[in-house]
């Protein structure tokens, strides 16, 4: 019998993994888009180099978006980094860490990123969350889900593996699925306007009586015109709350669908997931990396979510809902 997903909040991620990462005898595969080098991340840092010092096997891939200067205007407040990323590399792989950027080759600062997130520590997965390795997303509205299950570590790992050949030659891949004890995990690849999570999003909300959306962003493109089309309750950000390149894309999605948040709270969210409820009254929910913007997809962002309609985990997505974003 699987062993029930449990969701952990943004300000206890670093402290779960870390607590993981100890008790670590065999792997750990760390894949993420921002990679901080400061005081927040500093725990799971050592905790990394301690494990390759045990002879466990780590591995960690980040896109190369962390060290552009244009990462500062996407971040909703003055980050606090002080150490220098560019010799974060050098410093993890001189304690046995195998260590890859991804995306360096991409032909813009946005496009072709790698947006998906996960930690794999032997057989327990934190994925299907929105959480980056710095110290905003610890403080964010979101959260990441730890998974012990060995089907989905493998599964992940061998993910890993595949994006991590194709960053070396250089393209993408296109989106497919994979089956879990879960549900259905959807991986976008990365090839341009070839978005899996975006369409299974939508064809959802067609078949939806009744729709819960949770992202930094308003919804965009068919997604964002289906959802006013049904009973939705969209909870994104005020655009006056976030960065200059987010605040653009909130007002612009806003403007174009006419579809309005329910998001009052001061946390910046980040957490990205919806909840169908069909005629039925079945519930379905898609969780993880994809903030469900058309422009992601057009992008050509490598993304990964869990469409699930396990109902322990939709219940935390609920209660995570009433306490931290309605």
């Amino acid at each position: 019998m699987a062993i029930t997903p449990k969701l952990i909040p943004a300000d206890q991620y670093v402290q779960t993994v870390v607590d993981s990462i100890d008790t670590a005898r065999v792997r750990i595969f760390v894949l993420v888009m921002i990679l901080g080098n400061d005081e927040s991340t500093d725990p799971l840092l050592q905790a990394l180099k301690r494990a390759s010092g045990r002879g466990v096997e780590v591995s960690i891939s980040a896109d190369s978006f962390t060290l552009s200067e244009i990462i500062k205007p996407f971040r909703p407040r003055q980050s606090k980094q002080k150490r220098p990323i560019t010799k974060l590399k050098k410093e993890l792989e001189n304690a046995g860490i195998r260590f890859q950027w991804l995306g360096s080759s991409a032909s813009s600062a946005v496009s072709g990123r790698t947006h998906s997130k996960w930690i794999i520590v032997d057989d327990t997965t934190y994925s299907f969350g929105g959480i980056n390795l710095y110290d905003e997303a610890f403080v964010n509205t979101d959260f990441m889900f730890e998974i012990k299950n060995i089907s989905l570590a493998d599964s992940l790992v061998r993910e890993q593996k595949r994006i991590i050949e194709s960053n070396r030659r250089g393209h993408a891949y296109k989106s497919h699925s994979l089956k879990s004890d879960y549900g259905t995990i959807l991986v976008d690849g990365g090839l341009l306007g070839d978005s899996l999570i975006y369409k299974r999003a939508l064809a959802l909300t067609k078949r939806a009586k009744r729709v819960w959306f949770i992202s930094q962003y308003c919804p965009s493109g068919r997604l964002g015109l289906a959802l006013k089309k049904t009973d939705t309750k969209l909870y994104f950000n005020d655009w006056r709350q976030a960065s200059p390149f987010n605040a653009f894309v909130i007002r612009a999605g806003a403007l174009v669908s006419g579809n309005h948040s329910l998001y009052k709270k001061s946390t910046y969210l980040h957490a990205k997931y919806m909840i169908f409820e069909l005629h039925n009254g079945k519930k379905i929910a898609i969780t993880g990396s994809h903030n469900f913007s058309n422009g992601g997809v057009w992008l050509g962002t490598r993304e990964i979510s869990l469409e699930t309609t396990d109902q322990e985990i939709i219940r935390q997505l609920e209660a995570f809902t009433r306490k931290f974003v309605r």
